[in-house]
């Protein structure tokens, strides 16, 4: 049951994204990356406080990007 909280905390923001009207599926990337953050920093020793900052400073950074790169597209 644990183990699978964060799917459904995700699955959750999915679903306010998608009914707000601003389906965007590239979350599931963001999400992948900032969790591959979490997980060097805590293999690599840091504490867990340290570990949940890269956690969100990943997510952040690819949320800062992601208007520009689909207003370039458009």
């Amino acid at each position: 049951l644990v183990q699978s909280a964060w799917v459904a905390v995700a699955a959750l923001g999915m679903t306010v994204i998608i009914v707000a009207g601003g389906i965007d599926l590239s979350i599931g990337n963001t999400l992948a990356l900032a969790c591959c953050a979490l997980a060097w920093c805590l293999e690599n020793g840091y504490s867990g406080g340290v570990a949940v900052l890269a956690c969100l400073a990943a997510g952040g950074a690819c949320g800062l990007l992601r208007p520009s790169r689909r207003s370039g597209v458009r």
